[in-house]
């Protein structure tokens, strides 16, 4: 491969100013929502704002009218917001998409931005940093989707160049994917580049494992700035056959950084064959006697062994020259007392009797004992005798494999007899071959009287007869279990998890076991707990829905109210006791959302998976939801991972948030841990604030304790339990506050609750 390059240079550069006004179709079920938005974000530049109450009126809007922008409320009738994103990028409209919402960030940001959004704004805050963001976020979303559209006509004539090459010409990146795929390479090796674009190019069978090796070190090496010159291979057409090619390979450099190769192939299939015509007449044909994979020896008529196989020295462990030229008596790969009994097999063999095939031990230079099958044979030259060809077949393994069967068959009758579950062994065509004293005991028959039955017209009730054909047939294929009920041989039914698992010797399924399980108790003590949960579970839905509607209409009602004591303050601004009511307002909505996020939390408590997480990277992002921090943080959890849910952001944002309310002076805040013996660890979270008073130690993780909501720490202390951990306050009052949680190495099901990483 060439060590030439192949710079990409595109640049696309957009004029983009407010000269021209930025038209937005605003989304919301809020008409006095959308009423005090429109405002809002009117005075924050050029900007034209429609607005739809339903996304069919705004679809209906889009069809008749092409707008810069679309911002978009989450939770609204007939369809939501991510429903109204997911349906233009599937039609293909890439216009900008913003989500403008009071639902959670956490709980909705992710999936639109999965979905193709090009931003996600909260409606709650200060209306100032809302709308200036919300404003930002637009022109951002507006200014990028008209680059990309100026730089996909530029790449367009590019490709077209590469279209029409002569030659066979493709793309990938630096893992080998395949970016790009001309016609001339669909022409050559038969694929359509819908077939290959995307695949990883050494993996698609298009190249042999050598080929793929030596593509891998070219690579390396031409990333390092070594020369790599071009180089012939095959390819693997989708015909199946194979072509020869010529590889010259340039690397790709965007803005000066290596990004992948162009590949430049032409084919020299008939040129190779020339060359591999010439090639074969010159060599010489190899013995097939050396490329057998079984051992081959020659013996002349007098015992000496006149040659041997690469296969024969490699199965005794002897050279080829401490074998040849020995009398196979004298071989140490012969036992002494075996001899005699080779002796004798000479005598027939002379007289032209032909010996049949037979198995015996042999020893390897090592000294370990393996089993061999031998084929004797005459060799002649013009009808006469002159020696013989012993073929030796390694048999080691079926030998083994034949005793671990017949011993697995003498532990299976053990198990089968002793097993604590009724058990039947049945024939393939599930006729019954015998029965376990348990399955006696259930269900009343001896073996004498089933033997032979077929299984199901002994314990199958008649309207389970269906039931059980079908568990016969799955069985055929493999392990089934299923609960259901059975009958004994005095009529009555009994409850069982029947299980049934076939027998395989040799690869041939010889039967199967069954066994059946008496769960008449656990029957009963399901269906009282199934009945309690189905009741449980219709009392938290509609817990659940009422709390997720009326949080969000309130929240939405809110956000209006906010918005317009923010436009109210810019009327009344000399107005200071109006100034005054007003920031009381905003105060008092705040403290609402705070009591909402409260809820919203809460109910999310024991509700996910535990998995393993991140204790730097969560830390990080709960410290980043606090805008302008004018405080020291300090991250010294690197390297732990622990078992928590997505709440643990939460659980890191209360402590900081509770330092920056009550710290008073806090200019620094710590989180770090360390190992406190006997298979525990401590999470320690500390400020050096004014701290906390001994005698408000505990009561601060009580219910609606404190200056605030009083649900802060309480939350806290809720969400280490659901964990598993202990949180105590342990620092010094004048000195900061310090938060102690405790984590247990295991939890109740013995699973990890912490791992440290050994590049702390």
């Amino acid at each position: 491969m060439s060590e030439s390059t192949v710079e990409s240079t595109a640049r696309v550069v957009v004029d983009w100013t407010e000269k021209k006004p930025v038209r937005v179709l605003h989304v919301d079920d809020d008409a006095g929502f959308l009423k005090v938005a429109r405002q809002c974000l009117k005075m924050q530049g050029n900007f034209e704002v429609e607005t739809a109450l339903y996304v069919k009126e705004a679809a209906e809007k889009m069809k008749k009218k092409t707008y810069d922008a679309v911002v978009s409320d989450y939770m609204m009738p007939e369809k939501d917001g991510l429903e109204f994103l997911k349906e233009l990028r599937r039609k293909g409209n890439n216009i900008p998409f913003v989500m403008f919402t009071g639902k959670g960030r956490e709980e909705v940001a992710i999936k639109a931005l999965n979905l193709g959004a090009d931003g996600y704004i909260n409606k709650a805050g200060d209306p100032e940093t809302v709308y200036g963001e919300l404003a930002h976020s637009i022109r951002q979303a507006v200014k990028t989707r008209r680059a990309e559209e100026e730089l996909q006509k530029s790449e367009e004539k590019y490709r077209k160049l590469m279209e029409d090459a002569p030659i066979g010409l493709c793309n990938v990146d630096l893992k080998g994917k395949i970016l790009y795929f001309n016609k001339r390479c669909e022409e050559v090796s038969g694929y359509s580049r819908e077939k290959v674009v995307g695949k990883n190019g050494f993996k698609l069978g298009l190249f042999s494992d050598e080929i793929v090796k030596l593509f891998a070190k070219r690579i390396k090496n031409t990333l390092m700035g070594k020369p790599a010159h071009p180089v012939d291979f095959q390819v693997k057409c989708k015909d199946g056959q194979w072509i020869w090619a010529h590889l010259d390979a340039k690397l790709i450099k965007k803005w000066g950084v290596p990004i992948g190769f162009q590949l430049a192939l032409r084919d020299i299939t008939e040129r190779k064959k020339a060359e591999t015509r010439v090639t074969q007449s010159e060599q010489k044909y190899r013995s097939l006697v050396e490329m057998a994979p079984d051992g081959v020896a020659t013996v002349d008529m007098k015992g000496v062994i006149t040659s041997v196989n690469t296969a024969f020295a490699r199965l005794t462990g002897y050279s080829k020259d401490e074998i040849v030229g020995k009398h196979f008596t004298k071989l140490q790969t012969i036992r002494a007392r075996d001899i005699p009994k080779y002796l004798k097999l000479m005598g027939p063999a002379l007289r032209g009797k032909k010996i049949p095939p037979f198995e015996y031990p042999y020893v390897r230079k090592d000294g370990t004992i393996r089993w061999g099958e031998a084929h004797i044979g005459r060799l002649k030259k013009d009808g006469k005798t002159i020696g013989f060809q012993a073929v030796l077949r390694e048999v080691t393994e079926r030998k083994q494999a034949e005793k671990a069967t017949r011993e697995s068959q003498e532990k299976f009758e053990q198990l089968f007899m002793s097993n604590p579950e009724a058990a039947v062994y049945v024939d393939p065509d599930f006729h019954v071959l015998d029965v376990n004293p348990c399955f006696t005991e259930l269900f009343g028959y001896s073996l004498d009287e089933i033997q032979g039955k077929h299984i199901n017209k002994v314990v199958v009730p008649e309207d389970k007869m269906l039931e059980a054909e079908g568990l016969d047939n799955k069985a055929l294929k493999g392990y089934v279990y299923r609960d259901t009920v059975r009958k004994r041989k005095d009529g009555s039914l009994v409850p069982v998890s029947v299980s049934a698992a076939p027998i395989v010797v040799d690869g041939r399924r010889v039967g199967q076991v069954g066994t059946y399980k008496d769960i008449s108790q656990l029957k009963s003590v399901e269906k009282a707990l199934r009945e309690t949960m189905i009741k449980l579970a219709m009392m938290n839905e509609k817990l659940r829905v009422v709390g997720r509607l009326a949080r969000h209409d309130v929240r939405n009602k809110l956000s209006a109210v906010t918005a317009n004591t923010y436009l109210m303050k810019k009327r009344l601004e000399g107005d200071s006791e109006a100034l005054e009511r007003l920031s009381d307002i905003e105060s008092a909505v705040r403290e609402t959302t705070r009591i909402f996020d409260f809820a919203r939390t809460y109910e999310k408590l024991g509700i996910e998976k535990l998995v393993y997480m991140d204790v730097e990277k969560t830390f990080d992002g709960a410290v980043q939801q606090f805008s302008d921090l004018q405080v020291k943080v300090v991250n010294d959890c690197h390297g732990l991972t622990v078992r928590a849910d997505s709440l643990l952001t939460r659980l890191f944002y209360n402590l900081v948030h509770n330092s920056l309310m009550h710290g008073e002076n806090v200019s620094k805040i710590r989180v770090y841990y360390e190992e406190a013996g006997q298979n525990q660890l401590k999470l320690v979270y500390e400020d050096d604030g004014v701290g906390i008073r001994k005698a408000e130690k505990e009561k601060v993780f009580r219910e609606g304790y404190g200056k605030g909501t009083g649900y802060g720490l309480y939350l806290i202390k809720k969400m280490c339990e659901v964990y598993g951990w202990i949180i105590r306050e342990t620092g010094k009052h004048g000195e900061g506050a310090r938060f102690t949680m405790t984590i247990p190495g295991t939890n109740s099901s013995g699973k990890t609750c912490y791992q440290l990483s050994q590049n702390k």
